[in-house]
């Protein structure tokens, strides 16, 4: 713990930010939970204790244990946290309590109740559509598992064997999934590393949205495109998936995947739209629009390519989680402090503060 660089991790796999501002992160190699301020101060919310020993415990604080803490998602009603590790899922209260939701620790693949459930590996978490239960990558038993936040353990998809075959339910098979997300009308989307395919579950149904049996880097539609151990996933506005591939870290790939984006991101009108269809963007975007070419009363700099961009903090926080994280951890403290990019085009920035502003992309 300490502030800025005097802090350090080892191995953090996954973070998130929390209604106060500051960033969660599941800090794999140290078995801990920690937090850092919007000013970058770390300092560790629950697990670690003073040699950083694994385990899986509850507690408060320092007396709790995780193993190997992989992802962690916000619960948004309550403000907590639940962590998946090896081999079980804990929740994490902003205050550092900490109790186990479903597992024991211990490897299996069993649907139960809390601690009588089982699994082996799980990795990445979503909040289902409605945030009533969480979805997991349950990696080892090659399947997708449902947790409500009474413990109660189900499995979506998958039976525990590693194979490839769409189907629904129990006939179907994975081969280490390892993330997973959700729409808001209750499509799920799963990245199947070992079969470097995106898969996707609708009413209990699983077909395959893209990639082939196949790695590779090869961009088409559906079984046309190729992946190399896709392991990260993201939905964005538009619905539409980002996804980063283990073997290829340096490139994000956009999957056009007709989803239904979060309620909060609000319409967003696709490039090259007609006029007709211009006039029924929310008057939001619309006003928002206007600020672009606007800047008297920015509150921010960017300077990108050797070029400056003025811009406003509230409209990019209202239209980015990336930079409403930025902004809340400290990014830029007001004024107009400038902010430098240094390995993005001055014309991809354009565009992109664009994007955030009015829902335009380039033809």
């Amino acid at each position: 713990d300490g502030p800025g660089a005097d802090a350090r991790f080892d191995s953090p796999s996954s973070i998130t930010v929390d209604p106060a501002g500051q960033t969660v992160v599941a800090d794999c190699g140290n078995h801990a939970l920690r937090l850092v301020s919007k000013a970058g101060a770390v300092s560790t919310l629950a697990g670690g204790g003073e040699d950083g020993e694994a385990g899986f415990a509850d507690g408060q604080g320092a007396a709790a244990r995780f193993n190997h803490p992989h992802s962690v998602v916000l619960l948004l009603d309550s403000g907590e946290f639940v962590v998946s590790c090896a081999h079980g899922l804990l929740v994490v209260t902003p205050g550092g309590a900490v109790r186990i939701l479903a597992g024991s620790g211990e490897a299996g693949f069993a649907d139960g109740q809390g601690a009588a459930a089982r699994f082996n590996g799980p990795q990445g978490l979503a909040l289902d559509a409605d945030g009533s239960s969480v979805l997991v990558a349950d990696c080892g038993n090659h399947a997708v598992r449902r947790v409500t936040m009474a413990g109660a353990v189900s499995t979506v998809a998958g039976n525990g064997q590693a194979g490839f075959a769409d189907g629904e339910g129990a006939a179907a098979r994975f081969h280490h999934p390892v993330a997973v997300v959700a729409d808001k009308e209750g499509t799920i989307v799963v990245a199947d590393q070992s079969n470097h395919r995106l898969r996707k579950i609708r009413g209990g149904q699983v077909t395959t949205l893209a990639g082939g049996s196949e790695a590779g880097a090869v961009d088409g539609a559906g079984a046309g495109a190729r992946f190399k151990k896709p392991n990260r996933l993201a939905l964005d506005e538009r619905g539409r998936l980002l996804v980063i591939e283990a073997d290829r870290t340096d490139t994000l790939r956009v999957v056009e995947a007709g989803l239904a984006p979060p309620a909060w991101m609000g319409p967003v009108v696709a490039a090259g739209a007609t006029e007709a269809e211009r006039k029924d963007v929310d008057p939001v975007l619309q006003d928002y629009g206007k600020l672009l070419e606007d800047g008297d009363l920015a509150d921010v700099v960017f300077v990108v390519g050797g070029q400056r961009f003025l811009a406003y903090r509230g409209v990019l926080a209202a239209r980015s989680e990336y930079f409403r994280g930025r902004f809340k951890s400290g990014m830029q403290d007001g004024g107009t402090k400038e902010v430098c990019y240094e390995d993005v085009s001055a014309a991809a920035f354009r565009a992109l503060l664009r994007f955030l502003y009015t829902g335009e992309l380039p033809a």
